[in-house]
C-alpha cells in the first residue's frame, strides 16, 4: 500500500498512519527497510535522515519496536556433547540493552519458553559459526562482552545441571578430559576462582566429571603385575 507522508516529519508520524491503515497499534509492529535489513529503531528521526524518498518501501514487521540502545540477538542452544550438531537456533531477534548485564540478560533468557531454565544453571557465551567462544561474565555489560554488537549477533546458551556465576574473581580453563576405557577425549570449560588451589581445582574435576581425587592418574587401569615381571625378565 502507499502511504503518503512529508520527508521531514519523524518516523513515528508514517507510523501512526501505518497503523491507522491497517488496523494494528503502533506497540506491536515495527518497520524496516526490508524483511532481512535492521530495523528502524529511532522513531523521532525523520524521514529524511533514514534516507526515504518519494516512493521507498518500508517493511511492516509484527514485534514490538526496540529502542535505540537495543540490539536483536539471535540465541541457539549449546551442546557440546552432541558432536556433529551441537548448535540449534531457539530465538531470533533475542532484545538485548547494551547497558544491561549479562546476569540480567541471563534472567530475560532462562524466562523464555524456548530455554525455561534456571537463570542461575545458565552459561552464555558468544558464538562462532563453527564453534562456542568465549564465556560472559555475570558482572559485565552486554556492550563490553560482546564484541561488535550488532543486530543479529550470535550467542549461545548451555544449560547446566551445576549453579555457576563468573566474575572478575573468576578464570575460565578449557579442558580436554581423557579417558581411555572409553577411547573418548571430553571437551568442556569451568570456571573457578582465580586464587584456588591445584587441590581445589582436582576435587572440582572430581565432583563434577568424576575424575580421581587423589592423583592425575586415577581412573587407569592397574598394570597386570605378570606382564611387568616379563618386561623385566626381558632386559
Amino acid at each position: 500500500r502507499e502511504t503518503p507522508s512529508n520527508r521531514n516529519y519523524p518516523l513515528r508520524v508514517l507510523k501512526a498512519n501505518i497503523a491507522e491503515e491497517l488496523g494494528l497499534d503502533e506497540g506491536d509492529f515495527h518497520l524496516r527497510r526490508s524483511r532481512t535489513a535492521p530495523q528502524f529503531k529511532d522513531e523521532t528521526a525523520t524521514l529524511k535522515e533514514l534516507g526515504l524518498v518519494d516512493q521507498s518501501m518500508v517493511f511492516v514487521a509484527m514485534g514490538a519496536p526496540m529502542s535505540p540502545d537495543q540490539y536483536g540477538l539471535e540465541v541457539y542452544i549449546y551442546r557440546p556433547e552432541e558432536i556433529k550438531s551441537p548448535f540449534k537456533h531457539i530465538i531470533s531477534n533475542f532484545p538485548a540493552s547494551e547497558t544491561q548485564s549479562i546476569g540480567s540478560l541471563k534472567r530475560q533468557i532462562a524466562a523464555h519458553a524456548e530455554v525455561n531454565h534456571p537463570a542461575n544453571k545458565l552459561r552464555l557465551r558468544e558464538r562462532s559459526r563453527r564453534d562456542a567462544g568465549a564465556i560472559f561474565r555475570d558482572t559485565q555489560s552486554v556492550r563490553s562482552a560482546i564484541r561488535n554488537l550488532a543486530d543479529g549477533h550470535m550467542i549461545c546458551v548451555q544449560l547446566l545441571n551445576f549453579v555457576e556465576r563468573t566474575t572478575r574473581q573468576d578464570m575460565v580453563i578449557s579442558l580436554r578430559i581423557w579417558r581411555p576405557l572409553k577411547r573418548k577425549i571430553q571437551r568442556s570449560d569451568v570456571v573457578v576462582k582465580r586464587k584456588s588451589t591445584v587441590g581445589e581445582l582436582w576435587e572440582l574435576l572430581h565432583n563434577r566429571f568424576d575424575v580421581g581425587v587423589d592423583s592425575p592418574c586415577a581412573g587407569y587401569p592397574e598394570p597386570d603385575p605378570e606382564a611387568v615381571a616379563g618386561d623385566d625378565e626381558s632386559k
